[in-house]
């Protein structure tokens, strides 16, 4: 029997959290066995991925801290490059992290890889996004909101909706009457997360 061979690449927390959740989950669904390898950081690893490079440092915030990540980012980018030419996995799975990750992509894609972009960049918002990039790459994508897949759909990607992944784990404590009463609220409620 072959052994699959999925490379993944995640390159800020969020995409490292979501990549070893979908990693649990591909590996409690499928009956044959397969490597994951590629970039991510320490929630991927602990999945089982076999990471080629650590990318805990690339998603920064602000210009000076992002001017400081480039030259560890550049050189993971041109090591995953290099790694997706030469392993020529059965499938690359970008997730998220458009401007590193669209490239890698597009060079998969163009070597003949099966691409499934999970988390496209920019899925949050309203409007459709980086279309163009995401068709240069295969055009399939698996996105945490309905909207964006809608949004992508009209514009010819294939895009799915599977739910978002975070409801599988935000888990509330208590129910919304002993939350209120609890805090003693009243009216309205608004929230805000980071």
């Amino acid at each position: 029997m072959k052994k699959y061979s999925i490379a993944l690449s995640a390159g800020e927390a969020s995409g490292d959290l979501h990549g070893a959740n979908l990693v649990n989950e591909l590996k409690a669904g499928l009956r044959s066995e397969v490597h994951f390898w590629g970039g991510g950081a320490e929630r991927m690893k602990r999945a089982g991925v076999d990471l080629f490079v650590d990318t805990s440092g690339g998603g920064t915030i602000g210009v000076i801290e992002t001017l400081a990540s480039l030259p560890g980012v550049i050189a993971n980018y041109r090591r995953l490059k290099a790694e997706l030419i030469l392993r020529k996995p059965d499938l690359f799975i970008p997730i998220d992290f458009g401007a590193f990750n669209i490239r890698l992509a597009r060079t998969a894609y163009e070597n003949g890889i099966d691409v499934v972009y999970y988390m496209p960049p920019g899925s949050w918002r309203r409007g459709a996004r980086a279309v163009e990039g995401l068709k240069a790459c295969g055009g399939k994508v698996v996105t945490p909101f309905p909207w964006s897949a809608e949004n992508l759909k009209a514009s010819g990607i294939d895009a799915r909706w599977p739910g978002h992944p975070l409801l599988d784990i935000a888990k509330p404590t208590d129910s919304r009457e002993d939350f209120i009463e609890k805090y003693n609220l009243k009216g309205i409620i608004v929230s805000l997360f980071p």
